[in-house]
């Protein structure tokens, strides 16, 4: 639901989230539902500061019962050192503000048990975000690390696959929990919104995989000069496939080649992604060499 604007960014609030503010305040929680509130859109703020401090094409954010996740119209050439900074802007904040109400509880004025619900509300946040699964900020400071090594599609997919496994032993964690007595109704909620979240982070890989593709092409332009990798693919291979092999910090030749690995012709990168956005990410490479001749 989309509540207003920032910065010229949409600000929408997930239905859960709206949900558990409903909640907390029909059942007399209502100003620990404004500083859960806080805890959000402050976290959040932090994060949208930086990225436009970086000059991120931020579109919308989106906030959830634990954090928010901001959609980029494009993805930045080089989001690795900066994507970190970014992820981090978050939970430094609620280390900050939990900092904060750890002074305020030794003064008076203050409700203690409203500054104590703040002070672990924030350490909450912030350490479930360094989780490093995606799409937690943890997981985006380690996949900001593994651009070095690996493409961002495959990165992605191994975050995507670990907050998947860390929902299930959270789950099984809690479940074991009530076989002794003890019910934490927090920890479902929480596995049930990693294997949820994971789930749309993974569906939109190979998009902002394509978007981060389609930025190298100013980047030649600009430098007028990048390294070039030549790959060889059978005609009868996923363009999805090729996508994920695609390397950051170089341009791409596709050499395509029949069973018999004679040689059918060539895709430039930039012939590739076009095709793709014709086709589809489940088309074939030969299926896009084939377009390519009748343009």
């Amino acid at each position: 639901m989309l509540v207003g604007t920032l910065f010229g960014v949409q600000v929408r609030i997930n239905l859960l989230f709206l949900a558990l503010l409903t909640f907390l305040g029909a059942t007399g929680y209502f100003a620990h539902a404004l500083l859960l509130l806080c805890a959000i859109v402050t976290h959040e703020l932090a994060h949208l500061l930086v990225a436009v401090s970086y000059d991120y094409p931020v579109e919308r954010v989106e906030l959830f019962p634990f954090g928010g996740q901001a959609q980029l119209t494009y993805l930045p050439y080089r989001p690795g050192a900066r994507e970190a900074v970014v992820a981090m802007a978050g939970p430094l904040n609620n280390f900050l503000l939990a900092a904060l109400a750890s002074v305020l509880m030794d003064t008076t004025g203050w409700r203690h048990d409203l500054v104590l619900y703040f002070y672990q509300t924030n350490l909450i946040i912030a350490c479930f975000n360094l989780l490093p699964v995606l799409p937690l900020d943890g997981g985006r400071i380690v996949r900001a690390h593994l651009l070095g090594r690996i493409d961002y599609a495959r990165a992605t997919r191994r975050l995507v696959a670990a907050a998947r496994a860390a929902s299930l032993v959270l789950t099984f964690v809690a479940t074991i929990a009530v076989l002794f007595g003890y019910l934490y109704i927090n920890a479902y909620i929480l596995a049930l919104f990693l294997w949820w979240a994971a789930g749309r982070e993974r569906a939109k890989g190979v998009m902002s995989q394509m978007r981060f593709l389609l930025r190298k092409k100013q980047r030649v332009l600009e430098e007028g000069l990048v390294p070039v990798t030549t790959l060889l693919a059978v005609e009868s291979t996923r363009t999805r496939v090729l996508l994920e092999r695609i390397a950051p910090r170089r341009y791409h030749i596709v050499e395509v080649v029949d069973r018999d690995m004679r040689s059918l012709g060539t895709l430039t990168e930039t012939e590739l992604l076009e095709g793709v956005a014709a086709l589809g990410a489940d088309s074939r490479v030969g299926e896009i060499l084939a377009r390519k001749g009748r343009r």
